[in-house]
């Protein structure tokens, strides 16, 4: 498989103590991965240097075949989505319209209304099971409702990468696992690399296709799922009682 997305020998400090310390992964095209482990291990500024919002002191970030170095802004927003923990709304805007700023980086120039973009536009909605939402104010949805609004969004940008930061935060059962069917069938259909930061890990295992964790700012563990969120590994990995722990 092609890499698309790769972390060499990468190392980041906030204030010289060192968050991230020479970690190096490869993230395959089609691949959807789960990145897990304990609070404060690196995970979020993993995908911040993933996509420009951070850079490395020491090491690199690829994408595609490129160091991240010589990618323009607008090009690494066509190329990656990067959805953080939590969106802010200030303003009441319509799901359209939010989903439509996705576009910005195809139609920087442009408006944003052209018949392509609001193609797109509905496509993201109708994928992402929000299109009846389209005229409704962001204030009148539920979280998970947003959630799926905000990866719509993303949708818009027609990456080739996702990646998401704990996007189950906040929601019911039953959003959650809406939610990681909709990852899978993005991955499945639209062939988009995938990588997703949870806690979640008994719903993540259902979906995911790797596994990594996370410790100290280093790869502790990868491989496959079925192998890396098991009772013994999770009472390895986060020094618990075997008998206490149970990854359905």
């Amino acid at each position: 498989m092609q890499p698309v997305l790769q972390w060499e020998n990468v190392s980041f400090a906030y204030d010289g103590r060192f968050e991230i310390n020479a970690l190096s992964y490869v993230i395959e095209q089609g691949d959807f991965t789960l990145f897990f482990g304990p609070n404060g291990a690196g995970k979020t500024t993993l995908f911040k240097l993933a996509v420009g919002l951070l850079k490395p002191a020491i090491g690199r970030v690829v994408l595609g075949e490129r160091p991240l170095s010589e990618w323009k802004t607008l090009e690494i927003a066509k190329y990656v989505a990067y959805l953080e923990q939590e969106a802010q709304y200030i303003f009441p805007f319509t799901v359209e319209e939010i989903v439509l700023m996705g576009r910005f980086p195809h139609t920087a120039s442009q408006f944003w209304d052209r018949k392509e973009d609001l193609e797109v536009v509905a496509w993201a909605m109708e994928i992402t099971g929000i299109l009846r939402f389209a005229k409704r104010s962001i204030f009148q949805l539920s979280s998970g409702e947003r959630r799926k609004v905000e990866i719509a969004r993303a949708l818009c940008q027609k990456p080739k990468i996702l990646l998401l930061d704990e996007p189950t935060n906040f929601l019911d059962v039953r959003q959650q696992v809406e939610l990681f069917e909709t990852l899978e069938r993005l991955n499945r259909e639209e062939r988009i690399t995938i990588g997703v930061i949870s806690h979640q890990l008994s719903l993540a295992k259902n979906f995911v296709k790797s596994a990594i964790f996370i410790q100290g700012g280093s790869v502790g563990s990868a491989g496959p799922p079925e192998a890396m969120l098991t009772p013994e590994k999770m009472s390895e990995f986060f020094g618990l009682n075997v008998s206490k722990v149970s990854v359905l």
